[in-house]
């Protein structure tokens, strides 16, 4: 790091000298170098903090008080002609001195930069081929929710090259990066390396057609806490095509077809097609047709899919649409085959009102005619996907799920996420196994996860199913008040079943009014959710505040409130938060800021209650800004509570 750093004094001296020197030709000199961009800022910064911890009775006070100060400069530039190298050089430096040695406090998610550098060099940037490199350096403390604090160091570099012309334009890039981070409460520690090159090919042989290929390599290399290296090197390619037939774009074919070749920790070869054709006919009637593929190869087991589905409908004057539609699947796995039909139509109607109002209307009703083929077995599961979000119930497809089998990943398959570090599994007594991410963990909430697990699956079935949605919405008053009402449900008709098949009938009701005026709004859903799986009632509120009054008075207060509760197994759980902001502009150079957050989690290994408030008056003279601020932080979490109170000063000077 010392030799970076180096770099960026070296850099930023010769930036100034640069001035100097070339102030003096006349404007026809053509100059070497030439600055044309340079601002930044000077600060200095002064804290104190107390802090006190209570785990599991013991008690933990540490005080704080350290002094740190920094530079921070960016700079534009170019050699020669701001056509031949076009340069960006960026750099942070913000050394401190502590008189207590702990790494962080908490600081409600404000990133503070200890260093970096970034430099990006464009040669020929206003020429057809173009080509370029970078390098960055960082080096930060953050906070993940407020719940997690992290010091991370990273590094990437690498290269580009665009060439646009009529032929076939393309461009290439190569990227490296390397960051190590580190969980501060944990001590658990993550090492990730990459490298990623990367082709983008584009062609267009008319105005109605565009075409695009990529074509990329990826080396991906992770150690994650107590966790063994793991590493995937993945080739693929994936090749979009659009296709308008006529002027008008009443008839168009768009495709994606994708191939992915993976080797290492997960190692798998994936090929992907899916094909759409939309016709729009005479007399307002229209037809959709698609069709996709889709062929697995792993170890042991390979899983080829046909999906193919018709849609037939018509629009009859603005207000109505009728649709019937067809759906054909296809699965045939190493360990079981299954078909599925499945048949229905749907309805929508629209229609405006006096005063402003709308009707919105609609119904779908389909039959699915279902036949799995296999021996009872154990199925290896392989990457499914899912959304973890606060307050969503997640349940893992398959019941009977073997004990300790489940893994969970992200996207890159590169990180595995830890069991009651990230996430918590909750048996369910209907054989179901419940998922949900824990605040504060590596999983980000409203995020996607894949999942591994083995579970014990049914031999031959067959059924029948049939499933409705109905859905009415009343808006009135230009969208002042909204009353809006949901029905769904799901039936099985005609079952030839074995032990292990566990089938979900539902009846779901949800009950919903809003409320919007200008600066506020207001609302509440009822949800009856009535299942053989996981039957509950639920219960939301929100509310709203949001504007500002004469640009001097800004102001935002946003509340939810959800209660759940299952109804079978006599458990509740309940999410509430609540978020505000106020900032004050007293004439225009003085700013009062005022921050607040509350957050309360009860259930199941979920408990958590967060308050956060951080105040901050600003005022500058001239090129000069002043900065005072108040900081409070009290938390409950898994077993500790935390208090914390803190204050800073921070003068600047940016130019």
């Amino acid at each position: 790091m010392k030799y970076y750093l180096k770099i960026f004094v070296v850099i930023y001296f010769i930036l100034f000298a640069s001035i100097e020197c070339f102030s003096q030709y006349s404007t026809e000199t053509v100059p070497f170098f030439k600055l044309t961009s340079l601002n930044g800022e000077i600060k200095l910064k002064g804290l104190y903090r107390d802090q006190t911890t209570y785990t599991y009775g013991l008690k933990n006070t540490q005080k704080s008080s350290f002094l740190y100060g920094g530079i921070m400069v960016k700079t534009q530039s170019y050699l020669w002609t701001p056509n031949f190298l076009a340069l960006e050089i960026d750099g942070e430096f913000n050394p401190e001195k502590r008189e207590e040695k702990y790494l962080i406090i908490p600081n409600q998610a404000e990133v503070n930069t200890m260093r970096n550098i970034h430099i990006k060099g464009t040669f020929f940037q206003q020429k057809k081929l173009n080509l370029g490199s970078y390098f960055n350096y960082d080096e930060n403390y953050s906070s993940r929710e407020n719940l997690s604090n992290l010091r991370t160091k990273g590094k990437s570099y690498g290269a580009f090259l665009n060439y646009s012309n009529k032929f076939l334009p393309f461009t290439l890039n190569y990227n490296q990066s390397n960051f190590i981070q580190k969980e501060i409460q944990t001590d658990r520690n993550f090492i990730s390396n990459s490298t990623e090159v990367v082709g983008k090919f584009t062609k267009s042989f008319s105005g109605k057609d565009r075409h695009e290929l990529t074509i990329s390599h990826n080396e991906f290399d992770r150690k994650d806490a107590d966790f063994l290296n793991i590493n995937n090197k993945t080739n693929s390619a994936y090749l979009s095509d659009n296709v308008f037939f006529d002027k008008k774009q009443n008839y168009y074919f768009n495709s994606f077809i994708s191939a992915i070749d993976q080797t290492g920790f997960d190692t798998y070869r994936r090929y992907q097609a899916n094909e759409n054709f939309n016709f729009k006919l005479p007399r307002k009637f229209s037809v959709i047709a698609n069709y996709s593929f889709n062929r697995n190869e792993r170890l042991l087991q390979t899983l080829n899919q046909h999906n193919a589905n018709l849609t037939f409908g018509k629009k009859f004057y603005e207000s109505l649409y009728t649709g019937v539609f067809y759906e054909y699947n296809n699965a045939s796995h190493t360990s079981y085959k299954e078909e599925i039909h499945k048949a229905g139509i749907d309805l929508n109607y629209t229609k405006k009102l006096p005063t402003k109002g709308l009707l919105t209307l609609s119904y779908r009703y389909y039959r699915q005619f279902q036949n799995h083929t296999s021996g009872d077995i154990f199925l290896n599961v392989i990457r499914e996907e899912y959304t973890l979000a606060d307050g969503q119930f997640v349940l893992l497809t398959k019941p009977y799920v073997t004990p300790g089998t489940v893994v969970v990943t992200d996207i890159t398959g590169t990180i595995i996420y830890q069991e009651n570090l990230d996430y918590i599994l909750i048996n369910q007594t209907n054989n179901f196994t419940e998922i949900k991410r824990i605040p504060g963990g590596l999983i980000p909430n409203n995020s996607i996860v894949y999942v591994d697990y083995i579970a014990k699956q049914p031999g031959a079935y067959n059924f029948d199913a049939s499933n409705q949605n109905f859905g009415a919405s009343l808006m009135l008053f230009n969208r002042l008040v909204e009353v809006y009402y949901r029905y769904s449900s799901q039936d099985y008709l005609t079952i030839n079943q074995t032990e292990y098949l566990t089938l979900n009938y539902f009846h779901q009701n949800v009950v919903g009014l809003r409320a919007e005026y200008k600066f506020a709004s207001a609302g509440a859903e009822y949800d009856y959710y009535n299942s053989s799986i996981i039957p509950y009632k639920s219960m939301r509120y929100f509310a709203g505040l949001q504007g500002n009054i004469k640009q001097k008075f800004a102001y935002s207060l946003i509340g939810n409130l959800r209660n759940y509760e299952m109804i079978n197994e006599n458990l509740t759980q309940r999410y509430s938060d609540v978020t505000g902001s106020i900032a004050y502009y007293i004439k225009t150079k003085n700013k009062i800021k005022l921050d607040v957050g509350y957050m309360n989690q009860v259930g199941q290994g979920i408990n958590l209650d967060l308050i956060t408030a951080k105040t901050e008056f600003t005022t500058f003279y001239r090129k000069l800004y002043f900065t005072l601020g108040l900081e409070f932080y009290k938390r409950t979490y898994q077993g500790e509570d935390l208090d914390f109170k803190g204050g800073y000063v921070q003068i600047s000077r940016k130019f």
